[in-house]
């Protein structure tokens, strides 16, 4: 039998991750644990602390069509442009679409910032800085967007 988790509002740096189990929790991501996985120390523990909380079988069926639905999108012309990253979407009705830097780790960010309009950084030089810094970065790139 699998449950549903997601991020609770007590999760450091909106993320877990338990790599023995092969959990990776990120965002708004809804993930199915198994019976094996919630049995792990570290992910019980996130469970009974509220950095993970229940989710439904809906909640995670609509993830799972919204990323699926991203990654078609993201996909569309990879022949013609194979190195071009889809941009993320700016559809106003629907506020889950925005990107969440401030949950992202750092590598996260780099990869974002990479493909933000008006970036002039290379990846050796986003790399070089700090997090706080790469967010500082990207949102002077996208102030004025909304």
């Amino acid at each position: 039998m699998a449950e549903y988790y997601k991020l609770g509002k007590k999760a450091k740096g909106g993320s877990f991750s338990e790599t023995s189990t092969g959990v990776s929790i990120f965002g708004s991501k809804v993930v199915k644990l198994d019976a094996k996985q919630r049995a792990n120390r570290r992910v019980r523990q996130a469970i009974e602390h509220g950095h993970l909380v229940p989710a439904t079988e809906e909640e995670f069926n609509v993830y799972e069509k919204k990323n699926a639905a991203q990654v078609a999108e993201s996909q569309k012309g990879t022949e013609a442009k194979p190195s071009t990253p889809a941009a993320p979407s700016n559809n106003d009705d629907d506020d889950d679409d925005e990107i969440d830097i401030y949950s992202m780790k750092k590598d996260e960010l780099v990869a974002h910032a990479l493909t933000v309009e008006g970036n002039d950084l290379s990846e050796e030089d986003l790399q070089s800085m700090k997090k706080d810094e790469i967010i500082s970065h990207i949102e002077s790139l996208t102030e004025g967007e909304d």
